[in-house]
């Protein structure tokens, strides 16, 4: 599961990638549905590899801590709260 988050990492080094995330335009309606469709394959493909719903909201929940520090650039911040949230 690291492996994968740091290469997500890798990929969204370019925080403006984030801006045209399926997820923040959801509220348009075909968007929204088509979003939710791919959702629902991901839960089916993380769940089959992790086994049980709370591994799948962990997977899913650490994904989302990963945006927001991607997008909040919070392994260039030397804070304690932004330690926090990066791991470091």
């Amino acid at each position: 599961m690291e492996t994968a988050r740091a290469g997500y990492a890798t990929l969204v080094a370019d925080r403006t990638i984030l801006r045209y995330h399926a997820n923040y335009t959801a509220s348009e309606p075909l968007v929204g549905e088509a979003v939710r469709r791919c959702y629902a394959k991901q839960v089916d493909t993380v769940r089959r590899f992790l086994g049980d719903d709370n591994a799948v909201r962990h997977w899913f929940g650490a994904g989302m801590l990963d945006n927001v520090v991607a997008v909040l650039g919070l392994t260039d911040i030397d804070e304690p709260w932004a330690h926090v949230l990066t791991g470091r």
